[in-house]
């Protein structure tokens, strides 16, 4: 302890990331782009005293077992729209304390001890926007983030800086104007 760092940690999961153009249509060209990550392991070791192990934290906040983006672009001469589908799979807290809910009271954790918990659904969050190519080798886009305004869950155990909303989740519709040009 005192001013050592003697912590460990020990991670695995396995990336999958497709990206396809399709051939060009009448109605136009598509782009199909998909990239998650899967997190297998995730445990933890404070000061390399196996009483500080923390095994099993992946689904806790922050430490999602499957992130994903799948998005679609299409264009169509100068004209193009983009959706994009932000993935968060659910997530555990522990809720022995009260007056937290508490929806999975009888789980109990690899040793067999009582080990109540809160679980969360999980998180989609919808991107959109549209733009038009300028004619100096500019761009203009129009788009919003999390249309649909969708919030996660209130978590009890503070996961953020002493905030009970994880910080890695959009607060609300977000929207803005992008003009970008090329040299």
């Amino acid at each position: 302890f005192g001013l050592t760092n003697l912590g460990a940690i020990r991670t695995e999961g396995y990336d999958l990331g497709v990206n396809y153009r399709l051939p060009e249509f009448s109605i136009g060209k598509f782009v199909i782009d998909w990239q998650t990550s899967y997190t297998s392991v995730y445990d933890t070791l404070a000061d390399k005293d196996p009483a500080t192990e923390w095994v099993g934290n992946v689904g806790y906040p922050g430490l999602f077992r499957v992130r994903s983006n799948f998005g679609v672009t299409w264009e169509k001469g100068d004209y193009g729209v983009s959706y994009m589908a932000r993935y968060y799979s659910g997530m555990k807290e522990n809720c022995a304390s009260a007056p937290r809910p508490c929806n999975d009271a009888d789980h109990l954790d690899q040793d067999g001890n009582a080990d109540p918990l809160n679980r969360t659904g999980s998180n989609v969050f919808h991107d959109l926007q549209f733009s038009v190519k300028l004619p100096w080798n500019a761009t203009a886009a129009l788009g919003a983030n999390n249309v649909t305004n969708h919030r996660g869950p209130i978590m009890f155990t503070a996961p953020n800086s002493n905030f009970p909303y994880y910080g890695g989740f959009d607060i609300g519709r977000f929207w803005y104007v992008r003009y970008t040009q090329k040299f």
